[in-house]
């Protein structure tokens, strides 16, 4: 692709040199590092804050330095910065909802719903227990006795 006289002026290629690529890929080495540091270490409420922070300053990097924004057209720079925002907006809503969740209604605050499928035993034969941790008696083969409730067999209870 030829660079043409545009409406707006000529547009001339933008080479970068190899010393800037090199040092902004140290950089992401570096930002890598610590976010794999950061992950042992506990930040309380702040801990997806100080992950999306270091995410994000990698990702301005790499948009500004291999995808050409930082020397590319400065509207192209208002649509980034917007687009920033506005996921930012979301992140923000979506978390104020999930924080905020115990407010209304407290005793269901730190529940985590089971996970229908997921079957975890539980030390000792002849329990089964779901992922609470809740296990129920199940009867060994053969003997006539049915794990349904209420006592009544797979054939109605007759």
């Amino acid at each position: 692709m030829s660079h043409e006289k545009v409406a707006t002026g000529a547009r001339k290629p933008h080479i970068v040199p190899v010393k800037i690529y090199a040092g902004v890929w140290i950089g992401l080495l570096v930002l890598t590092l610590i976010t794999v540091k950061v992950s042992y270490l506990d930040f309380g409420v702040f801990n997806l804050v100080v992950a999306m922070g270091i995410a994000t300053t990698k990702a301005i990097l790499v948009v500004l330095f291999f995808m050409h924004l930082k020397y590319d057209e400065p509207f192209n720079v208002v649509v980034f910065v917007s687009s920033f925002a506005f996921l930012a907006v979301f992140f923000m809503l979506t978390l104020a909802d999930t924080m905020e969740r115990g407010q209304v209604d407290p005793l269901e605050a730190d529940v985590i719903v089971p996970v229908p499928s997921r079957v975890e035993p539980v030390e000792g034969a002849g329990h089964e227990a779901d992922s609470t941790g809740h296990g129920e008696e199940i009867a060994p083969e053969g003997s006539g006795e049915s794990d349904t409730e209420g006592g009544a067999s797979e054939d109605g209870g007759h």
